[in-house]
């Protein structure tokens, strides 16, 4: 019984990996001209179900699959700068919001948990800017 459970938990966390590196490759574009490298794409998308459906942990195994794989395909420019930003940023993201709707999983508390994962995103990556860019 117990191993019908980890072989659908390993399955979509597969897939969901690989619809993240779908949707980046075919949503993806600079949402500045003048800074191409910030870009915008849905991909974090199916990270955050996996988040919300199999705890944070799962969540950052999906996060670190998913960069890796759009660092080396869809976005090789930016390089291993780039993976090394994006698993920083997505992963704290997922991290935050997967901890506080573990606590008490409802739609009130999936949408709180977005939001904290944001500011806690953000205050990261300006200290992962400040550190790591500089």
């Amino acid at each position: 019984m117990t191993t019908d459970i980890d072989i659908r938990r390993i399955t979509t966390i597969g897939i969901m990996a690989a619809l993240s590196v779908v949707l980046a490759f075919l949503i993806h574009f600079s949402i500045f001209p003048q800074a191409s490298f910030l870009e915008y794409d849905p991909a974090d998308i199916p990270i955050l179900v996996v988040t919300f459906a199999y705890g944070p942990v799962s969540g950052l195994i999906v996060a670190v699959t998913a960069s890796i794989v759009q660092g080396v395909t869809v976005s090789m420019q930016s390089g291993i700068y780039g993976i090394l930003m994006h698993v920083i940023s997505v992963g704290s993201y997922v991290l935050a919001a997967g901890l506080v709707y573990r606590t008490r999983p409802s739609r009130l508390s999936a949408g709180i948990s977005l939001f904290i994962g944001v500011f806690v995103s953000t205050a990261i990556m300006v200290i992962a800017n400040l550190v790591i860019t500089i």
